[in-house]
């Protein structure tokens, strides 16, 4: 089985970006990387890399495809917009490409095993989403009030009804609000 991830960045991010996809080469024999490139620069180094699993996506293709991301982009700094684009990347993939899954993963992440095992636990349970709650300790359970339960660092959706109905929701209030003004209420794409 083929792992499908995606991420996002800009080119003052492809340093980590490109790190991710090497710990992905490294353990993974067979995955798709697709990377939603926050800025026409990063979109150009990462064509000219020409690598085998990595699939760069224009911001414009995703924007055209998902008008009201391109209204939410009129109203928020860079980086609520790019918390906004986590999830909207998500439902292009499964709807664009016919993805049958994807795990959208931190760009800043590495991996010393293949996540296939993680994404093999969710399929097993027959479940079509899979969050990664923050684990915070006892010392530091409170910061879930203000951030939220779930971490976005690695979230995997089904291409179903029910996966589809989670991701749906969860960008309906991305393109609500982004902030992380510490309002009690939002955080990102985490609460």
């Amino acid at each position: 089985m083929t792992t499908i991830l995606c991420t996002l960045y800009n080119s003052l991010y492809l340093d980590k970006g490109l790190v991710l996809y090497d710990s992905l080469c490294k353990c993974s024999e067979n995955f798709k990387l697709y990377v939603l490139c926050m800025d026409d620069k990063c979109y150009e180094v990462l064509t000219s890399l020409k690598q085998q699993y990595l699939f760069p996506i224009r911001l414009s293709e995703v924007e055209e495809y998902n008008k009201e991301l391109l209204e939410a982009k009129q109203n928020r700094p860079f980086s609520e917009y790019c918390w906004t684009c986590t999830s909207a990347l998500l439902l292009f993939i499964l709807k664009n490409y016919e993805e049958p899954i994807c795990t959208y993963v931190d760009a800043d992440m590495y991996f010393y095993h293949d996540p296939q095992v993680l994404i093999d636990e969710m399929l097993d349970a027959r479940k079509s989403v899979m969050m990664v709650p923050h684990r915070f300790t006892e010392n530091n359970i409170h910061l879930s009030e203000k951030v939220g339960t779930y971490c976005i660092e690695f979230n995997t959706f089904r291409n179903d009804v029910n996966g589809l109905k989670v991701l749906n929701h969860w960008h309906s209030k991305c393109l609500e609000c982004c902030s992380n003004l510490g309002d009690g209420i939002h955080w990102g794409d985490q609460k």
